[in-house]
């Protein structure tokens, strides 16, 4: 019975501080999975120029890959436009650190190419 008074008097032993090392060990793994990527929706008209090259015209940002694709259908179909393409790119914009883009359609005559790199 002594004992059970000894322990039931005991106070728990207070919590270990986390170092000052732990810690900034612990946020350097946090930036590194919580790294922001966003992904971007984008139409992309194209035209020729008076050389009969294939050039870009102005992006148009969407919001989904759905709205991307169904303004390239219209951006191509638009006068003066020989084609168009929706296409994604995925990446961290503080960085600037993007993937390459992912075509989602192209319709009539496109430069794919302009989006290598």
């Amino acid at each position: 019975m002594a004992a059970a008074a000894r322990l039931e008097g005991a106070r728990a032993a207070p919590a270990r501080r986390p170092r000052r090392r732990d810690v900034d060990a612990a946020a350097a793994d946090d930036r590194e999975v919580l790294m922001a990527t966003t992904t971007y929706y984008v139409a992309l008209a194209f035209t020729r120029s008076e050389d009969g090259d294939i050039v870009a015209c102005e992006p148009k940002e969407a919001r989904s890959s759905n709205q991307a694709i169904r303004m390239a259908d219209t951006l191509a179909t638009t006068e003066g436009h020989c084609g168009a393409i929706a296409f994604s790119r995925t990446g961290d914009p503080a960085l600037g650190d993007f993937e390459d883009a992912v075509i989602l359609k192209a319709v009539g005559e496109v430069d794919s190419g302009l989006l290598a790199g």
